[in-house]
């Protein structure tokens, strides 16, 4: 399996860019966001972009990730847990508790 990497998104948006005719608008939701944003950094020629709900934590309005989250998340991946993966990803990152401590 190959390793996901940010690149390789950027360079799929610009390939896509360069098709549409060497400029877009673009618009991007939650992850997407993140990636739109950052094509824009990396010089894309996107003419305009617009975001949604961009998944980045600016405060501490949010429980941060346990120590083991990366470890657990790829053992529930390795042993094809793959929907014990989504819920544990869920849970623990997209919306997680605050502790009322």
């Amino acid at each position: 399996m190959p390793i996901y990497a940010v690149t390789r998104e950027i360079e799929d948006v610009e390939a896509l860019i360069k098709e549409a005719g060497g400029s877009a608008y673009v618009y991007g939701i939650s992850s997407g966001a993140a990636l739109a944003l950052e094509a824009a950094k990396r010089g894309l020629c996107i003419t305009k972009l617009a975001v949604y709900e961009a998944p980045f934590i600016v405060d501490n309005s949010r429980a941060p990730l346990p120590d083991d989250y990366l470890d657990r998340l790829k053992a529930l991946v390795a042993a094809n847990r793959r929907a014990a993966a989504v819920r544990f990803f869920m849970r623990r990152s997209v919306c997680p508790r605050r502790s009322s401590s």
